[in-house]
């Protein structure tokens, strides 16, 4: 074998080295990626189930403190209903003796 040969075979068997080498980490580097973008993907997921989770809490919370005002609307527009009608029934006899009076009177 010449000098020369020996030299570019040990090239050769350099680039074979290093093409060896590169593929590994080629390899590596895919695994490592798809494991990322699986991680990436599991926690959205999550976030996902837990912002859907806090939304409904927050959602369930809400209706419950509107409910809460309207029962508290009724219940005060049940007292002023009530407070108007004894307020008519206590002027209602004032007020018949006025009308007879002023057609009495007419």
């Amino acid at each position: 074998m010449s000098p020369e040969q020996s030299v570019l075979q040990k090239i050769r068997e350099k680039e074979l080295e290093i093409s060896a080498r590169v593929e590994a980490i080629r390899s590596q580097s895919n695994a490592r990626v798809e494991q990322a973008q699986q991680e990436a993907g599991e926690i959205i997921e999550r976030f996902d189930a837990e912002g859907k989770l806090e939304a409904r809490k927050y959602y369930t919370a809400e209706m419950e403190s509107i409910q809460f005002e309207i029962e508290e609307m009724h219940r005060e527009t049940l007292r002023i209903k009530e407070d108007l009608r004894k307020s008519w029934e206590a002027n209602l006899p004032q007020a018949v003796c006025r009308i007879i009076e002023e057609v009495l009177s007419g």
